[in-house]
């Protein structure tokens, strides 16, 4: 999963260094990862480590694109699934919240490629679109592998404890829980995940003891 994140950052960095210079120094942010709030903030290391080599500057857009990529993956596969999750466990957030977000997306880049306005963030905000435009399709590819990745990894987690689950559901509720835990209010989203797997998981009957175990 980590490959594939560096692979993916690597496209839209578009410079010249190694695959594995890149994929140290993602290792090296996700350690970090661990004592900071959320689970993206160790992003910063990345920025500090190449800054003086690239810019600071364009380093912030590609962490940032790179992050956006991977939060658009998760929030399509939640989106085709809300409808299924809903009839499961009668859930009105699994259905509203995914579905909300994926249109507000939609409304956005459609607003910065379609409009001209004479403001400069605005500006800046269209500039960034333009140039990272034709890689969107590729990394959000990229990063709806990595988000099957950790579902079938959390598959196995529930095997091991004996609880046999569609795998459609984990991938949704696994999207889910990670979504969660982008929200910036604890280290390493510690809480925030834990909470939202033993509540997702109960809806669809696994008791809150395997949740918080796995």
């Amino acid at each position: 999963a980590l490959m594939l994140t560096t692979l993916r950052w690597k496209i839209i960095l578009n410079k010249d260094i190694s695959f594995w210079e890149l994929f140290k120094i993602s290792w090296i942010s996700n350690f970090f990862s661990n004592f900071l709030p959320s689970t993206i903030v160790g992003d910063s290391y990345k920025v500090i480590k190449l800054r003086k080599k690239y810019g600071t500057r364009k380093l912030i857009e590609s962490v940032l694109f790179d992050r956006l990529s991977g939060l658009i993956s998760m929030i399509i596969i939640a989106s085709i699934f809300s409808f299924s999750m809903y009839k499961i466990t009668n859930s009105i957030y699994l259905l509203i919240i995914p579905i909300s977000i994926l249109l507000l997306i939609i409304f956005v880049f459609g607003f910065l490629y379609y409009n001209n306005f004479n403001w400069k963030y605005y500006s800046y905000l269209k500039q960034i679109f333009l140039q990272f435009k034709t890689k969107i399709i590729f990394t959000i590819n990229i990063s709806i592998i990595y988000v099957i990745l950790g579902a079938i990894s959390l598959c196995i987690y529930y095997l091991m404890f004996g609880i046999k689950l569609n795998f459609l559901i984990i991938l949704t509720l696994y999207t889910s829980v990670q979504l969660i835990s982008f929200i910036p209010i604890s280290i390493n989203a510690l809480g925030l995940r834990e909470g939202s797997m033993v509540y997702l998981f109960s809806l669809v009957g696994v008791s809150s003891e395997i949740s918080l175990a796995i």
